[in-house]
Parts: C-alpha cells; structure tokens; sequence
C-alpha cells in the first residue's frame, strides 16, 4: 500500500539535514518522488520551502501523484485489453502493485512496461500450485498481457523480421483485437492455441494453431522480455 505523503503537525528542523549540494538534492528529490516511503518525509520542510496555500509536503505531493499517474498511464496504453478485461479499478490495483514492488530503474518507460507480464506471472496467487490445478482465470490475466506485450515487442523490434511465439490455454488474440476494435467481448473460453506474431511491413500478423492436447501454459514471461522470444 502507498502512504500517503502529506504530513501535518510540527517537524523537528534540527534533526533534518538538507543536501549540502546540487547532486545530493537531485538524488533526494528522485528519492522522494520515487521512493516516499523510504524515509524522507520529515526532511521535507528543511529542503523545501512551503507556499501560502501549502505546506513542503503537500507541493512534495503533487510530483509524487504526478509521477504515479504518468506511469499508471504508460500502463494503460499498454495493456488496453487487460484493463477491459478486468475494468479500471482492478486493473489500477495491480498496476499500483506493480509500481510499488518494481520501480522504474530504466531512463526508457518502455523498459518499465516489459515487467508487467513477469511481475503478474510470479505474483499471482496460485504460483505454487501446480500448473494443471491453477485457475485458467489468472491464467488469462497472466495471457493477456505476455499477448499485448509481445505485439508491441514484434511492431517495436530493431531486427528485420521479428518473430514472437506463444503457447497459450486461451485464444487471446481474438480479445485482444475486439477490444482494439471498439468492441466489448466476453472473455474467451479455454481453448490451447500455439499464436506466431510477426511483423509484415508496418503491420503485425498473427496466425493460430490450435492444439488438440492441453499443454502446460508457456506464457510465462522471460526475466528480460515479456514472452520468450522463438
């Protein structure tokens, strides 16, 4: 959870020490935008000044929203179809998650948005079980948005014909563009289908073969890339 970073009552100025120069007061100031919870709040009032409508930490504040709200945005440009399949509210939840388990460390966003479908991968609720006895809704979750970052990996790729293999428990490329489309599907039942994404001029072209045995899901997101390239 995110504490909020207002702070109100008296703040003991003798006992905070401001930065002694310009580094160390950039360094604070991405500490504290990045990181509020990690112990800079009561330095507020000895670096910054406050105005006549707000305090030091309330001015603080409006970077720290800003700068979540940046990020949350990136996300939600990112994965259009997972936020429709799980609706804002829930979507933002685990994108709140997300940024506090994995800040930013990349001067690229698009580094930060990669970690996405490895983070809901490893954090989902029943990764310990085994793999025949999760549930195919967070498997669909998980689908989703290795579907959606392999897309934009494939568009994206410097190399001249790139190339994305997924072996999924659920058509999700059939979602992904009804959603892409305006339109608002149900969510599509289990069906095991082996999806190659390639990249045909400016366009990304999928095509589908279906599996007739069930095959353990082999989405799991690459440490360095969302689905693990073919």
């Amino acid at each position: 959870m995110r504490s909020n970073a207002r702070t109100h009552g008296a703040v003991d100025r003798a006992n905070a020490v401001p930065p002694a120069d310009l580094v160390g007061l950039q360094l604070w100031l991405r500490k504290a935008i990045v990181c509020p919870d990690r112990g800079v709040v009561d330095d507020v009032p000895a670096v910054l000044t406050c105005s006549a409508r707000q305090t030091a930490a309330e001015r603080l504040a409006v970077y720290q929203r800003a700068y979540r709200l940046r990020l949350l945005g990136c996300l939600h440009a990112s994965f259009p179809a997972l936020r429709h399949l799980l609706g804002h509210q829930a979507f933002d939840v685990l994108a709140e998650e997300y940024l506090d388990a994995v800040p930013p460390s990349s001067y690229t966003l698009d580094h930060f948005v990669q970690g996405f479908p490895v983070h809901l991968a490893e954090d989902r609720p029943d990764a310990d079980d085994p793999v025949d006895e999760r549930d195919p809704w967070v498997d669909l979750v998980v689908e989703l948005a290795c579907y959606e970052r392999a897309f934009a990996e494939v568009y994206d790729a410097a190399e001249p014909d790139p190339r994305r293999v997924l072996r999924c428990r659920h058509p999700v490329h059939t979602y992904v563009h009804a959603v892409a489309r305006g339109r608002d599907p149900v969510p599509p039942p289990a069906r095991p289908v082996l999806l190659t994404l390639r990249r045909l001029g400016h366009r990304v072209a999928v095509s589908e073969e279906s599996l007739l045995v069930t095959n353990p899901l082999d989405t799991q997101p690459h440490p360095a890339h969302a689905p693990t390239p073919a």
